[in-house]
């Protein structure tokens, strides 16, 4: 979908900031996918700083399909050929991330450049043990899946706005959001419910299910999300290792080679966290790309 109004007011234009640049890639509309359950209004700050040199816009996969990863890659798609611009920058964090790696390697011919934050991708030996304990049930996935047996405990009904933001501020995770970032969380993250009160915009339901489908792509690997990529950008990954283990990171650097893996300071939740610092990194990643290229 494209960003709101009022989100798009925040964002520069930048129509005569990229006529000033030189590089070929600052002409490029970008693309942008956030994380499972978080819609896109709440990476303002981080897409703020990308909007100033590239034409963004977002697409929230929960608003329009099922949980389903090959839906979910096609709701892309269709948004980035609906831009009717040719390939464009690819970016995604965490789920978002998983899905532009998918669409990077199905559809080259959408994808001038491709960065991925901290995606949900592992060594060989890790998706076989998913794809095991996918096919035993629910529960023996959730055991190896921290942030879906998170997002079961997690709250979803609130009396107020209010409530919810100080139920969130209350959760380590989303304390350490950059402010307004949780501000536009709260603000995107509600619907008013039936009776009063307001209850969150998207299904935990949903969202977890996204987490148990995870494709391992062992037996059938049609997702391509471990296939090589043809375009530039770069591999983001978090130094801490809280999703990818050292081991995830050094068995996709083979995988994916001559791909460029970038460690980066921070958590899971970088963009949320320190999102001007986030985006200075995938700028930066960007134009090392380009005069690869």
């Amino acid at each position: 979908m494209l960003l709101s109004r009022a989100f798009l007011s925040a964002i520069p234009r930048g129509t005569s900031v990229l006529k000033r640049r030189s590089s070929t890639l600052a002409q490029v509309p970008l693309h942008f996918v956030g994380a499972n359950g978080f819609p896109s209004a709440t990476y303002a700050p981080f897409l703020r700083s990308l909007g100033a040199r590239f034409d963004v816009r977002c697409t929230d996969v929960y608003d329009h399909v099922s949980d389903d990863w090959h839906s979910m890659i096609a709701v892309v798609a269709k948004a980035v050929e609906g831009r009717q611009q040719g390939p464009v920058v690819l970016v995604g964090h965490s789920l978002g991330g998983a899905l532009m790696k998918c669409l990077a390697s199905l559809r080259p011919d959408l994808a001038k450049a491709l960065v991925v934050i901290d995606p949900p991708m592992f060594e060989f030996k890790i998706r076989l043990a998913m794809a095991v304990a996918q096919r035993l049930g629910p529960r023996v996935v959730d055991a190896m899946i921290q942030p879906s047996r998170f997002a079961q405990t997690r709250k979803g009904v609130f009396a107020s706005a209010e409530e919810a933001k100080a139920y969130h501020q209350s959760l380590k995770v989303y304390a350490s959001f950059d402010p307004e970032c949780l501000e536009q969380f709260i603000a995107a993250g509600l619907k008013p419910r039936q009776g009063g009160g307001c209850e969150l915009a998207f299904s935990i339901e949903k969202e977890v299910q996204i987490y148990r489908t995870t494709p391992p792509d062992v037996w059938s690997p049609s997702h391509g999300q471990y296939a090589p990529v043809r375009c530039g950008g770069a591999f983001l990954y978090s130094k801490a290792h809280p999703l990818a283990s050292a081991a995830d990171v050094a068995d996709l650097r083979k995988r994916l080679r001559p791909f460029p893996f970038v460690g980066f300071d921070g958590s899971h939740f970088f963009p949320l966290q320190s999102p001007t610092k986030a985006a200075e990194l995938v700028l930066s990643v960007l134009s090392e790309s380009t005069k690869n290229s």
